[in-house]
């Protein structure tokens, strides 16, 4: 069965709080009745708001695909979590997720929705993966079109800043590899999807888009 896997790489990480903009932000959401995601844990609102996300997103996407199995990760570094996918999951994982959240948009001038996909990523995948879930942004009034898509081919001239993305997907060997922030958390457009159901809206958009990716993708295939 082929396996999606979705990685809130805000959770379970040490260390993220130290020079981390997202993370030094105070947590306003007040979601402390889902237990079942252990939000007392959590020390950062990267943290809270990408768990309430990615629950939005996995309970979605079991109802979309129910064929497809799907693997939710939230512990370890990025390398032990990426080990584990191609030792137990290998060829059978076609879609992996690294779910994010951005910063720091006032300070740089910078208000968008963003998906970086895998440049090694089989020919039009990963840009097709990247296409689908960011249409699926793009949709919502508070992102309405202000999105960018990214390869995350950090050798190019000037492209050393996407180093840091591709690190977050580059041991996960077979599945299509996409990095998905999509809102800076301390943007004035995007503070209207700073709650609960905000982060249901983002979490929708997430698997809508990985769905209609896999819908084209098993259609032509």
């Amino acid at each position: 069965m082929s396996v999606i896997v979705l990685d809130r790489q805000h959770v379970g990480k040490p260390g993220r709080q130290i020079g981390d903009l997202g993370a030094q932000r105070p947590a306003d959401l007040a979601a402390s009745h889902l237990d079942d995601l252990q939000l007392d844990r959590l020390n950062s609102s990267e943290a809270i708001y990408t768990a309430i996300y990615g629950l939005a997103a996995e309970l979605r996407l079991r109802t979309l695909l129910p064929q497809h199995d799907l693997v939710v990760m939230s512990h370890g570094s990025y390398r032990q979590r990426h080990a584990w996918i191609n030792e137990n999951l290998g060829r059978d994982a076609v879609v992996y997720v690294a779910l994010h959240l951005n910063a720091g948009s006032p300070a740089r001038g910078r208000e968008y929705s963003t998906c970086m996909y895998d440049y090694r990523s089989p020919a039009g995948r990963g840009d097709r993966l990247a296409e689908c879930v960011s249409q699926r942004l793009s949709a919502l009034p508070q992102i309405s079109g202000n999105r960018r898509i990214w390869d995350t081919d950090y050798r190019k001239p000037g492209a050393a800043w996407k180093r840091n993305a591709h690190s977050c997907i580059k041991g996960v060997r077979h599945a299509v590899g996409l990095v998905y922030e999509p809102i800076f958390i301390d943007g004035p457009r995007h503070q209207e999807l700073l709650s609960a159901a905000g982060m249901q809206l983002l979490g929708h958009a997430l698997a809508d888009g990985i769905h209609d990716y896999l819908t084209q993708t098993e259609a032509v295939s």
